[in-house]
C-alpha cells in the first residue's frame, strides 16, 4: 500500500496543473464556494458538498486555486490508503494489490488529482464510506437487534447521505442497498 501511495503522490507532484481548465466545471466549483462562504448561498446543483468543502478551504487559505488543486491531490492519495483499509483481508490479496495499482497509475484518476472537480473529493469519500458499509454489513450477518446496531445503522444512513450530495448520481446507492436488504 505505501508504494501505490508514494507511486500515486510521484504522479500526482509530476503531473500537477496550477492553471485553471477549459472546462467550466473548475470556475463553477469555485464560484458556488465563493457565494456559499460569502453571500450564504447554499449550492443546488453539482452535489453541493464539493462546494461547501472549498468553501472552508477558501475561507483558510483565500482564493489560492493551486491550494484547492493541492487538496484534490491529498484527497486522491487518501482514496488509496482508505480503499486499502476497507478491503483489507476481505478480498484476495492478488485482486487488492492489482486494483491499488491500477488506482495509483491510471492517467484518468490522477487527471483529477490537479483539478477542482468533485471526482477526486468523492472517490476519497466512496472509499472511506466502503469500510462503514462492510464493517455494517460484518455486524448485520450477527443479526443483532435494533439496540445493538442502531448506531451502525446511523453511520450507514449518513454516509448514504454524504454520498449523495457529494455527488447527485450517487442517489443511486440508496436503492442500490434497500434491494441489498431487501434479499437478506
Amino acid at each position: 500500500m505505501a508504494l501505490c501511495i508514494l507511486v500515486t503522490s510521484l504522479l500526482c507532484y509530476l503531473l500537477f496543473d496550477a492553471r485553471m481548465s477549459f472546462q467550466t466545471d473548475d470556475s463553477e466549483y469555485i464560484l458556488m464556494a465563493s457565494n456559499f462562504l460569502f453571500h450564504g448561498s447554499y449550492p443546488s446543483y453539482h452535489g453541493t458538498l464539493y462546494p461547501v468543502m472549498l468553501g472552508l478551504l477558501m475561507k483558510l487559505f483565500g482564493m489560492n486555486i493551486p491550494v484547492f488543486k493541492l487538496f484534490s491531490s491529498i484527497f486522491l492519495i487518501a482514496q488509496i490508503f482508505f480503499f486499502y483499509h476497507a478491503f483489507k483481508g476481505k478480498i484476495p490479496y492478488l485482486v487488492l494489490f492489482t486494483t491499488l495499482i491500477y488506482l495509483s497509475i491510471n492517467s484518468y484518476f490522477l487527471y483529477f488529482g490537479s483539478q477542482t472537480f468533485t471526482e477526486a473529493f468523492t472517490l476519497c469519500l466512496q472509499a472511506l464510506a466502503f469500510i462503514f458499509f462492510l464493517n455494517h454489513i460484518k455486524l448485520l450477518e450477527g443479526k443483532p437487534s435494533l439496540a445493538q446496531s442502531w448506531k451502525s445503522w446511523l453511520m450507514f444512513g449518513f454516509f448514504l447521505l454524504i454520498l449523495s450530495i457529494t455527488k447527485n448520481i450517487l442517489i443511486v446507492s440508496v436503492g442500490c442497498f434497500a434491494l441489498y436488504f431487501f434479499d437478506l
